[in-house]
């Protein structure tokens, strides 16, 4: 290989394992919300009154007065789940993002060892 074909290669070999980190990175900070997400939905399974977070540091006490959410199936749909159930999903939810986490991963590794 030419000097200038090497250095392209090292480039695109540069941009590609940059973006696969900046992934990586995207799946971290969803894995922690998700488990966030979990960790609250356990709090006020049993729980008559929560805080519901306005924005901006503002909270507003609420009743539970049924114990059903609504959780995005996709394209805009809503379902209806039980704590329990919805806290399902997520867990299914972080094992897929830990397996593409694992997938990017060995990717970044091939990618730079080549």
């Amino acid at each position: 290989m030419e000097s200038e074909e090497l250095r392209n290669r090292l480039e695109e070999i540069y941009s590609f394992s940059k973006e696969l980190e900046n992934r990586i990175e995207l799946i971290d900070s969803r894995i922690a919300e998700i488990e966030s997400i979990i960790e609250n939905l356990k709090a006020v399974e049993n729980a008559d009154e929560t805080l519901v977070n306005l924005g901006a540091g503002a909270f507003i006490k609420s009743s539970l007065k049924e114990k059903k959410l609504f959780v995005n199936a996709g394209a805009g749909v809503f379902v209806r789940k039980s704590i329990s159930e919805t806290i399902r999903i997520l867990e299914e939810q972080l094992i897929m993002l830990a397996q593409s986490k694992e997938e990017m991963k060995m990717q970044l590794e091939h990618g730079t060892s080549e």
